[in-house]
């Protein structure tokens, strides 16, 4: 089958994303900004830098959220499971925004 096409919005967000994935990196240090986890916020051993740390948005994009840096933590694999296992848990804690819209 031949590779499906992107559309201009897509590779539009998906620039924006990675853009403000360096800034939240540069911002963490690598570490993870939630810590809940993992440790509080030790940076990621070596291993799952790579394949463990990302982007968690904090409002998500189907509730209004944007890939903007400020709505954007650098978490870890562990603390991103736990944000979304235990939403309630991490809306107290700032880590997760339920409201739609913008504030």
């Amino acid at each position: 089958t031949p590779p499906r096409k992107i559309s201009k919005r897509k590779r539009c967000t998906d620039a924006q994303l990675r853009k403000s994935c360096g800034i939240i990196q540069e911002r963490s240090a690598g570490a993870c900004e939630a810590g809940i986890a993992c440790g509080v916020g030790r940076p990621a051993p070596e291993w799952l830098r790579d394949h463990g740390s990302h982007a968690h948005h904090i409002r998500s994009r189907a509730q209004g959220g944007t890939h903007a840096p400020e709505n954007l933590l650098w978490v870890c694999y562990r603390c991103h499971r736990y944000i979304h296992g235990h939403p309630m848990q991490a809306t107290l804690w700032g880590l997760l925004n339920t409201r739609k819209g913008h504030e």
